[in-house]
């Protein structure tokens, strides 16, 4: 895809933002995260209409009835975004104090995550800290992540936490339909996160908390198409500076035939797992995305 030629305009912003993403990598991981409450608690207060989507997500998802939970809820992810994403420039960052992750990858993950023929469906949401998750696995992994680029060219490049010699990044609306099967059978994993909102005729109707999302389509095709098996996966925080990334035993669908059907099931089972995390950590889910647009 053509890199956009930096413009004035983008200079300006990159000399804004490169002094915070090193004084961000300077900060130990507890200084990290209390800027990141400070942060929050200013957005929560100022950024409305992100709290009102937050707040009218958790209502929609029926966690609780008391309002005073639901801003409370809602406030505590909006500093938990903060925090994945300093966090996640500090692990690929130089940051005084490295972040600690547990593994509990199943064995049959393990080696399917591995196999140089086939490669994995690594799904997951916007729970937890991804980021750091994504990066973990292609630690040890090769894997191919998608993400949209940044608008600005210059902080796209500077953000290269992603960048990583086992993943490649490839753009969210690749218009190379092939790309994402031909890595999988060159033995390449992809990670897919599958709980964003699909733009009208690009995705099904599936129920999340009982309430049908606009869903992309992606992850089950690929699996429907290629036969790869699927993986769910988690990275939550335990404690300051310390994740726990799960990985799900491999599995595959039994086809019926009905291409359709077979699509919706397998969404509906992703969906499925995914909701009982957040049930488990609802504080670090990313309520402020707009889920579900339709209502």
């Amino acid at each position: 895809m053509k890199q956009n030629t930096p413009t004035f305009r983008h200079r300006i912003e990159y000399a804004g933002v490169l002094p915070g993403i090193r004084l961000i990598r300077l900060l130990t991981p507890a200084g990290g995260r209390r800027l990141a409450t400070v942060l929050g608690h200013m957005g929560f207060a100022t950024m409305h209409r992100r709290r009102d989507i937050a707040c009218n997500n958790i209502r929609l998802a029926k966690l609780t009835h008391q309002e005073e939970e639901i801003r409370s809820m809602a406030r505590a992810s909006m500093i938990h975004f903060l925090r994945v994403a300093i966090a996640s420039l500090q692990n690929a960052g130089n940051a005084a104090g490295k972040l600690h992750i547990e593994q509990n990858i199943d064995p049959a993950a393990k080696e399917a995550l591995a196999n140089p023929k086939q490669g994995v469906i690594l799904c997951s949401g916007h729970l937890g800290n991804w980021e750091v998750g994504l990066q973990e696995v292609a630690k040890q992994f090769p894997l191919l992540g998608i993400a949209r680029k940044m608008n600005n060219p210059l902080v796209d490049n500077l953000l290269s936490f992603r960048n990583h010699e086992n993943i490649e990044i490839t753009p969210k609306h690749d218009q190379d339909a092939g790309r994402l099967v031909r890595a999988l059978a060159e033995g390449r994993n992809v990670g897919i996160l599958f709980d964003q909102h699909a733009s009208r005729n690009r995705g099904v109707m599936v129920p999340f908390f009982g309430v049908p999302a606009a869903t992309y389509t992606s992850p089950a095709m690929l699996h429907l198409t290629t036969k790869a098996p699927i993986c769910f996966s988690t990275c939550v925080e335990t404690a300051p500076g310390k994740y726990h990334l799960h990985i799900d035993p491999p599995f595959t669908y039994a086809r019926t035939g009905n291409r359709q059907k077979d699509t919706a099931e397998i969404l509906k089972m992703l969906h499925a797992k995914l909701e009982n995390a957040i049930r488990e950590h609802p504080t670090q889910y990313l309520w402020a995305h707009r889920r579900w647009r339709q209502v």
